[in-house]
């Protein structure tokens, strides 16, 4: 999820940069500016702690569950 700015080679790309010798492959994702970078990595870190927590109470919900059902 922080990786956005990391380019993701292809197997051809990796196959291709055998022969690359002046290193005319290299292409990197970019953003507009240093504000905008920081606005989607800040997006991206909220997004992975509201993943987090989502997971931790589903997860709280599901126990909860379980254990109404085996005290019936």
């Amino acid at each position: 999820m922080t990786d956005f700015l990391f380019a993701r080679p292809s197997v051809l790309e990796g196959i291709g940069r055998n022969m690359d010798f002046f290193g005319s492959l290299n292409s990197y994702n970019f953003s507009h500016g240093d504000d905008m970078a920081d606005k989607l990595a800040l997006a991206s870190d909220f997004y992975a702690v509201y993943d987090d927590f989502y997971k931790a109470f589903y997860k709280t919900i599901c126990q909860q569950e379980e254990r109404k059902i085996a005290a019936t």
